[in-house]
Order: structure tokens, then C-alpha cells, then sequence
């Protein structure tokens, strides 16, 4: 029943009232219904409940004067306390209404490029009284986030209307997976003529090549933000660049998958950049003409699953070289060799700019990705390193990690590869990782080492062999479960310059193969008694025990070997400590550069 028949008028009665309207709401059920034909318009997520020319207030008005019951529940709602706040709290209250619709990328599972939120979920918030009503539509703010998904049911009237209701505060756009056709040129020329310089943030998403055309038209001085997400579906689409001959200056944020760009404009302003798969004709030589047009480039992410030389001649070493003086994050990640790509080579790196490579291929370590690894200027700076494994799907065959902090950036290797559970005892590694050996014997004398491997029984061989590499190591920290199975690697230790060596002591290993479960002493004081068999009590300055946050054993705070050794130190974490790495590492700030604790999974 709307709200004209429960109160027996007619819509003639309410335009006599003067009250102007061309459609009427029914609040309960948030539907609309056509005042001359009385014919009930479907609402699909509340897209009609409001229109432009609808005039609520007064409509409410009219109702809540006549109807003294409406009258006593308007009072009682105005005395709520939540009532009772300002119109800007309550604004910021509304701001937590919407859900968010998450912009994801298919390669990256549940991590976002882009959240917006639902703006068709504040309408419910104009119905509840009147108060609402009226700071809802009083924060131009609230409605400045628009999602055009053209999957579902796009309604224009109902868009014109959110649009009219963020006055002119600035638009985050979406335009989702948009159909090949005459209406989506027509629609999106006069929106982008409309409300271009009002945009902040512009998503497309899986939009197709005929949209080319009018991007290269469009005049957005306060464009921020632009993501363009393209599946290309033949190979005419592959090779469409976008080239704009509008302002877009004030670009700060670009992502580009499958698309071109034929750089045309200057962007001084422009501090992240992201080349998903960027190929087809001319595309990555373009890179590099982008990247200079980009003086003040600050993340710079390559990702492709492609061979990115195909088409790209070696660099000589007269070319021209790309200098990006405020380079801070590097994010290299592919199913290639990446590290290979020439795209690289003309690229002057920084030394202020850290490095994250994530490869899904074997072995991790191939020629050619050490080789541009130990170019890098932050390489000659990193002297302290952390190695670990990761177990995978596959037997024996764990994933190396590995992390090379400098004073002031580093650099993370991953390796990326599906993982199927956890594992339920330890696993073997293989006797000598494929290219840590090579990579390691080019190192800076590294002087802090961690080899911190939950799952994995290390190998005593190639830990010593390690070791060996590593003459300059004063501090090591291993975890508990890892010295057990590599104690024979520490006898007549070849490191003449280590003080200081840090246990984490994580508890029995899960196969029961522990060496200490066979012991008679508590499970510290045994590894204690193994490092005095090595004689590294007449070499340690320091020696820490800390117990891990999953430790369940006994928690001893001293053994009969303490007196033996220079300093004897006890620790209970609440969490599991961690290599200092300088803040570039370890902050977390887009979706393809999480930080060092994600990335090595610490709590």
C-alpha cells in the first residue's frame, strides 16, 4: 500500500497540496509506485527508492501534520539520543553505513586494487526520520562515490540523482565490465563532459577498447587516481594504447593491465605506477617514455607473465638511461624471469629504493636474477640478511624466502608458488638451494644472519657450507628446532668474528625425530650442553634464549651451562621477534608491497 491511498488521498489531492511530486514512496517497503498510472515500479537494491523530482520533505510534511501518531513518533525519535549529536558526527556515523565494493584483481585473490563504497546503501538512512534525511543529504561527501557496474541493472535517473546530491564535491567513478556497443560511447561521452572535472578517482574495470576514444578526450584536472583493467579478448584489442590529450595533470595513481600508453602529457605529480601486462605493438618501448615523463616517480611496480623482451632490443651501454632520483618501493613479480627484462637496465636505481621480487618460477635463483640483484645499489648495503623456507604443495620441494637489509632500504626475494595447508611434520631441504651458493658468495660481508625455518629440517652440510661463505657474521639467530638438526655445523665453527648467538625456541618437531625428546635434561639446557661440546662458550659474548609465542615446553631461566658462557640472557615474547628492517620495508603501503611482516607471515 503506498502512502497516498493509506491516507485515502488521491494524487490529485496531493498536487492540489502543492506538494510536487512525480512519483510516490512507500517507506516501508522502499518501492516506487507511478502516481498516474498506480502501476508499482520493481527497485532492484533500493536503485529507484529516491528520484530527482521526488520533494520527500514535503511529503512528510503533509503526512506527519495530519497524522498525530506520525506526529508523537517524529518527537519520540527527535528526543534519541543519537538524535542529539551534530549534524557532522552524525555525517561521520553515516560514513560507516555503506559496504565496500572491492575493486579485485584476478592474480591477486582477495587483495583489492580499489574499495569505493556502496553508495546505494545510504538510502535506507533517508527514511528513518526526517533529521537523518536532512544531514544525509546535506553531505555532499556521502554521495560523491558513483558504481556504474554494467552487469547488473544501471539505472541513469537514479545516477543523475546521486550525482545532484554530491553538489560539486569531488567523484570517485567505478565503470564496471561495460558491453561492447553504440550505448556505452554515447552514455559515457556525455558523462565524462558532465562531470570530468569534478573527477578524483576514475576505475575502469574490464572495460573494453572502444572506450579509447573518449578517454583520450577527457579533461580531468583533478583526476588523482586511474585505474584501467582490461581482459583483452582477441588480438586487435592487445594492441590499443591510450594516449590523452586532455589535463590529467594532477594524476598521482596509475595501474594499468593490458593497456598502453602512449605518453603525450607531462606528469610531475604522478608517485605510483603499476605495468600489469602492458604488451602489444610498442607498448614497452612506451615504458620507458613514460617513466621519464614521471620526474617524481616514488613506486614503480612491473608485473607480466610474459616474456618482456620479445620485442625489446638490448640496451647498449651508450643508451639512454631513465633516472628516477625519488624511486622508493621497486615491486618486480611475474611468471618470467622479470629480473631479466632490459626495461630494468635503463633504469637508474637509487639508493634510498628498496626492491620486492616475487617470482612463480624455478629455481628462484637463475643467473640472470643475480645478476640484477647484485647491480642494485642497495645490494653493496645489505649486511643483514634473513633466509627461511616455506613448504609448498609439493614434497620436498620448499619455497625460499629471503630478505637483505641495508641502513636505509632492502631488498625482499619471494618465492611465489601455490601452498596446500600447512605441513604436519618438518621437511627435508634439499642439500644446496639452486643458486643461494652463488648468490651469497657475491655478497657484501654480511654481518647479521637469520635462519628461521618452522617447517623445514635444514641441511647440515649446506648450513656449514653457508657458513663458510660468511666470515664476517657476528650475530646469528636460528630457531631452536633448526641447531638441532644442523649441531654438527657448528663444531669448529668457521665464523671467527660471531659474538652473539640468538635461540628462538619453538618447541618438539611434530615427526617426534627431535633429538632432545630423547634427552634426560630439559630440552634448553640440552642445546646449551651442545654448544659447550662445540666450544662456542669460549667464543660467544652474548648467548639469548627466547622463548616463542607458540613455545609449549618448559620455560627454564637457567642450567648448569650458564657460568660457562660470557652472558646468559632469557626472553618471553609475546610475538615473534623479527629482523630490523629499515621503514620502507616494512610498511604497509599498496596492495603489491604489504611489507616484511606480511610477506614472512609474522604475527
Amino acid at each position: 500500500m503506498d502512502l497516498a491511498r493509506s491516507k485515502g488521498h488521491t494524487a490529485e489531492e496531493l498536487n492540489d497540496n502543492a506538494i510536487s511530486a512525480s512519483a510516490v514512496v512507500n517507506i516501508d517497503r522502499l518501492s516506487l509506485t507511478d502516481a498516474s498510472s498506480g502501476t508499482e515500479v520493481s527497485t532492484r537494491d533500493h536503485t529507484l527508492a529516491l528520484m530527482p523530482s521526488l520533494q520527500l520533505t514535503g511529503l512528510e510534511d503533509s503526512f506527519i501534520s495530519e497524522t498525530p501518531a506520525l506526529s508523537s513518533r517524529s518527537e519520540k525519535k527527535s528526543a534519541l539520543h543519537v538524535n542529539q549529536l551534530p549534524p557532522e558526527i552524525l555525517a561521520v556515523v553515516f560514513q560507516l553505513v555503506p559496504g565496500w565494493w572491492e575493486i579485485c584483481h584476478p592474480d591477486l585473490g582477495e587483495d583489492s586494487v580499489a574499495e569505493l563504497p556502496r553508495t546505494r546503501e545510504l538510502i535506507p538512512v533517508t527514511h528513518v526520520c526526517r533529521r537523518w534525511r536532512e544531514v544525509a543529504l546535506g553531505a555532499p561527501t556521502l554521495w560523491s562515490s558513483v558504481i556504474l557496474d554494467c552487469r547488473g541493472c544501471y539505472l541513469q535517473d537514479f545516477e543523475d540523482c546521486i550525482f545532484q546530491r554530491s553538489l560539486m564535491a569531488p567523484l570517485r567513478v567505478l565503470i564496471a565490465d561495460c558491453p561492447h556497443d553504440p550505448w556505452e560511447n554515447s552514455h559515457y561521452h556525455r558523462f565524462f563532459q558532465t562531470f570530468g572535472h569534478r573527477l578524483e578517482e576514475l576505475h575502469l574495470y574490464y572495460c573494453r577498447i572502444s572506450m579509447s576514444s573518449w578517454l583520450a578526450r577527457l579533461n580531468a584536472p583533478e583526476l588523482k587516481t586511474l585505474t584501467l583493467i582490461r581482459d583483452p579478448v582477441d588480438e586487435k584489442e592487445m594492441d590499443v594504447a591510450i594516449s590523452f590529450e586532455g589535463d590529467v595533470s594532477s594524476l598521482q595513481h596509475l595501474w594499468l593491465r593490458s593497456t598502453g600508453w602512449i605518453p603525450s602529457i607531462h606528469l610531475p605529480n604522478l608517485t605510483f605506477v603499476c605495468f600489469h601486462d602492458c604488451i602489444g605493438t610498442g607498448v614497452k618501448l612506451d615504458v620507458l617514455s613514460v617513466l621519464s615523463s614521471c620526474p617524481n616517480l616514488v613506486d614503480l611496480a612491473l608485473w607480466t607473465s610474459v616474456d618482456l623482451d620479445d620485442d625489446l632490443p638490448r640496451q647498449g651501454a651508450n643508451a639512454k638511461k631513465v633516472s628516477l632520483p625519488h624511486l622508493r618501493r621497486l615491486t618486480l613479480k611475474g611468471f618470467v624471469d622479470i629480473a631479466d627484462s632490459p626495461i630494468l637496465s635503463s633504469i637508474i636505481v637509487p639508493l634510498t629504493a628498496s626492491v620486492r621480487l616475487v617470482v612463480s618460477y624455478r629455481p628462484p635463483l637463475r643467473p640472470n636474477t643475480i645478476a640484477t640483484l647484485t647491480r642494485l645499489p642497495v645490494w653493496k648495503e645489505a649486511t643483514r640478511w634473513y633466509i627461511c623456507h616455506s613448504p609448498d604443495a609439493l614434497p620436498d620441494a620448499p619455497m625460499l624466502n629471503i630478505a637483505m637489509a641495508g641502513s636505509v632500504s632492502g631488498i625482499t626475494l619471494l618465492e611465489c608458488v601455490d601452498i596446500v595447508g600447512a605441513p604436519d611434520q618438518f621437511r627435508s631441504l634439499p642439500e644446496s638451494t639452486p643458486g643461494l651458493v652463488e648468490l651469497v658468495s657475491q655478497a657484501p660481508p654480511v654481518r647479521e644472519l637469520w635462519l628461521v625455518d618452522k617447517f623445514i629440517a635444514r641441511s647440515e652440510r649446506a648450513t656449514r657450507a653457508l657458513l663458510e661463505m660468511l666470515p664476517a657474521i657476528e650475530t646469528i639467530v636460528v630457531f631452536d628446532t633448526d641447531l638441532l638438526s644442523i649441531q654438527d655445523a657448528f663444531k669448529d665453527l668457521p665464523c671467527p668474528h660471531l659474538r652473539h648467538l640468538h635461540i628462538l625456541c619453538i618447541g618438539p618437531t611434530a615427526s617426534g625425530e627431535d633429538p632432545a625428546d630423547n634427552s634426560v635434561q630439559d630440552r634448553v639446557t640440552y642445546i646449551l650442553s651442545l654448544l659447550t661440546d662445540a666450544g662456542l662458550h669460549n667464543q660467544l659474548r652474548r648467548l639469548t634464549v627466547g622463548y616463542h609465542p607458540e613455545y609449549s615446553g618448559t620455560r627454564v631461566e637457567r642450567t648448569v651451562y650458564d657460568d660457562l658462557f660470557e652472558s646468559v640472557i632469557y626472553e618471553s615474547y609475546k610475538r615473534e621477534p623479527r629482523m630490523e628492517m629499515p621503514a620502507v620495508c616494512t610498511e604497509d603501503v599498496h596492495v603489491l608491497w604489504p611489507g616484511f611482516a606480511y610477506d614472512f607471515d609474522l604475527n
